[in-house]
């Protein structure tokens, strides 16, 4: 296609109909992913009764772990991911995203299991409250406190909140 000169300006499209189609597709791709990642977060966190953001941390570690072992192109010939293998080699840049994805997962699991130990507590603090004043101290005042949290997640879960997922 030849260029279009007006003024010295070139008036040629930059982007053909085809490739704003292949763009369409891929975006749908990506977002098709999202979504049946967190569906499948919800779905698991709600299959073993535990808590969403620390299944979410969980799952997210075993897709990094998932994408290191097979390395498709899209992710392993990232500019980011060919910096680390030029810095640290192939095989220090698989130990790293294997050893981020530790971490990623240890984080969802010590979550999950704060969560599942304060649900215990408080479960057992309702059982020996005598009176109405006592259980809504322990619904209210207790709970779990200091949980694993990354930037805004909550650090603290009331008792009530705790127990109204079950």
């Amino acid at each position: 296609m030849a260029s279009d000169l007006t003024n010295g300006i070139d008036t040629t499209p930059t982007v053909s109909g085809a490739g704003l189609l292949g763009a369409l597709k891929v975006g749908l791709l990506i977002l098709a992913a999202i979504i049946a990642f967190v569906g499948s977060v919800v779905a698991v966190s709600s299959w073993l009764h535990s808590d969403f953001d620390g299944t979410f941390w969980i799952g997210g570690g075993v897709v990094l772990v998932v994408l290191t072992l097979v390395r498709p192109w899209w992710f392993w010939d990232h500019p980011k991911a060919l910096l680390a293998r030029k810095l640290l080699t192939d095989r220090g840049a698989f130990l790293t995203y294997v050893a981020v994805a530790a971490v990623i997962i240890s984080i969802g699991i010590r979550r999950d299991l704060a969560i599942a130990h304060a649900r215990k507590d408080c479960l057992s603090a309702l059982s020996v409250a005598t009176d109405a004043h006592a259980r809504m101290r322990t619904l209210y005042g207790r709970g779990a406190t200091n949980l694993p949290h990354v930037d805004r997640e909550a650090r603290t879960i009331t008792c009530e909140r705790l127990l109204e997922s079950r």
